[in-house]
């Protein structure tokens, strides 16, 4: 049985969530499927964390799923000026680091509805593409979409902008990892064949926006946004 869960934040000691919104609130209530978004080489992901993570929300939804954001981690890398080959090396190098962490926390967990999904497996999904379309056309043909696009991006990005004249060609390149993590918005649903919630170790402003319809007046359906914190 899953265990309740207060809407005022507590799913365990060591882990709390922020209030759902009612868009969020209807996915979180069905509890179906929560989706944990993991970068590459990212600290806060630390084995404890990670083991931290997975107890608590494996023990209030019936499954979780570990989106692991590896192949399109090499747009960062390019813009940090990497020729591909390099580029490609570091996605693989750190992808395995963190797939052996996961594996790790996962069997420090024991339960049996955790997974994980690269992103090829994503990509692969036939709706993946139409989604990835929708991101693309919003970015061309909305203004406060592509303005929070490049703001986002260049917030992860500015601490490797050596040189001010480059500033445009990198964001240009690194903008492509956050557009194809949107895409996800559009076609995760379908690819888990049920509703989710997913779920950030912060607030996502731009990807709770998509979500909630913010830039299209239409809401994406069975999808929820959550932000969590790990207390310890």
């Amino acid at each position: 049985m899953l265990a309740p869960v207060s809407i005022s934040n507590q799913l365990t000691d060591a882990l709390t969530i922020a209030a759902p919104t009612d868009h969020d609130l209807t996915a979180f209530n069905k509890k179906e499927l929560a989706l944990i978004g993991i970068s590459l080489n990212n600290p806060y992901f630390t084995e404890s964390r990670l083991t931290t993570i997975l107890t608590g929300f494996s023990q209030h939804f019936k499954q979780v799923c570990v989106v692991l954001a590896d192949s399109i981690a090499i747009h960062n890398f390019k813009a940090m000026g990497y020729a591909d080959s390099k580029a490609q090396s570091k996605v693989k190098k750190y992808a395995n680091q963190m797939a052996n962490r996961l594996d790790r926390a996962m069997k420090q967990v024991g339960q049996e509805n955790i997974s994980i999904v690269r992103w090829s497996e994503i990509e692969a999904c036939s709706s993946y593409q139409d989604g990835l379309n929708q991101v693309d056309q919003l970015y061309k043909n909305n203004p406060a979409f592509s303005a929070e696009i490049h703001t986002t991006t260049r917030r992860v990005m500015t601490k490797h902008i050596s040189d001010p004249s480059q500033e445009l060609a990198t964001i240009q390149e690194a903008k492509w990892y956050l557009l194809k993590e949107l895409a996800l918005a559009y076609c995760v649903s379908d690819f888990f064949g049920s509703g989710l919630v997913t779920c950030y170790h912060k607030d996502f402003p731009v990807y709770r926006k998509v979500l909630h319809g913010d830039y299209t007046e239409i809401p994406v359906t069975n999808h929820g946004f959550l932000s969590y914190e790990v207390l310890a």
